[in-house]
């Protein structure tokens, strides 16, 4: 893909690109369409060296769809107050407050419309180094799949839930009130991209309870195949952080691991996530 306003260096051969030329502070509707382009062809884009704030962050956000308020603030010592409001988490880990995001997973496919994409930003990194951010291309894993096995898969549904995770450090009368709003969701095993039309796994064993019609061993099965897929080198990106460095990725065909290599050093970053629509 060329582009006349931004310059995209791979970071892989299938997944992921660094933007340089930008300034997310300044940018103009043409250039953000390249870059809108540019993400949903590579599924994860790094900006290097912005200066922006908060408010910056969330006006890029803005341009991708509407940001959403994260449900599960409440009571999680790793989530702080942002000064640009609801819709800016900050996560704060230190020695307090160790990192537990070291899972490969996509965000809240509990939720009937999951989020479309995540924006990341570096407030304060580790001094020693460490805590980069590994993203993985499900597009990629299901191409990789025998035409029979795809065949399979297209006719699977996985339900998920947030009980056996978030739901394990909620007050009572908190656990009850979201889980009003938040009963679960099943969703395609095999997810359709609504702007590419490319097909990818969409899965996510932190939040999997099971797959629709299937004995719940061979779900199992199913589960620790395709997670083994996803977590191959082959399929990856890997970002290191610096502060200033902004990520975006699309949560419908892109998973992600937060490396927790860095305890008990701090790691500060603030995160906008995009409202999505239901997968098909």
């Amino acid at each position: 893909m060329t582009y006349q306003r931004i310059t995209v260096r791979n970071a892989s051969p299938t997944i992921g690109g660094y933007v340089d030329g930008v300034d997310l502070g300044d940018l103009d509707d043409e250039t953000f369409a390249e870059i809108l382009d540019a993400f949903h062809d590579r599924g994860v884009l790094f900006f290097q060296g912005q200066d922006i704030d908060a408010e910056g962050q969330l006006a890029f956000a803005r341009r991708f769809g509407t940001p959403e308020i994260y449900p599960f603030k409440a009571g999680n010592a790793v989530f702080s107050p942002s000064p640009a409001g609801d819709e800016v988490v900050r996560l704060v880990h230190d020695g307090d407050r160790p990192g537990y995001e070291n899972e490969w997973h996509t965000d809240v496919p509990w939720m009937v419309e999951p989020s479309m994409g995540s924006i990341l930003r570096a407030l304060e990194v580790p001094p020693s180094g460490g805590g980069d951010t590994l993203f993985s291309d499900c597009r990629a894993v299901y191409d990789s799949l025998d035409p029979s096995m795809q065949a399979s898969l297209a006719e699977l549904t996985v339900n998920y839930d947030w009980l056996n995770s978030f739901g394990t450090a909620l007050e009572p009368e908190v656990l009850a009130e979201l889980r009003k709003q938040h009963p679960g969701a099943e969703h395609p095993l095999v997810r359709t991209h609504p702007v590419t039309g490319r097909k990818a796994i969409y899965l996510s064993h932190i939040f999997f309870l099971s797959i629709g019609g299937v004995h719940p061993m061979h779900g199992r099965q199913i589960l620790d195949h395709l997670t083994g897929l996803i977590a191959r080198p082959e399929f990856q990106c890997r970002l290191t952080w610096d502060v200033g460095t902004l990520a975006v990725w699309d949560n419908r065909c892109v998973q992600h691991y937060a490396v927790n290599d860095y305890y008990p050093e701090r790691r500060v970053m603030e995160r906008v996530t995009i409202a999505g629509d239901k997968p098909f």
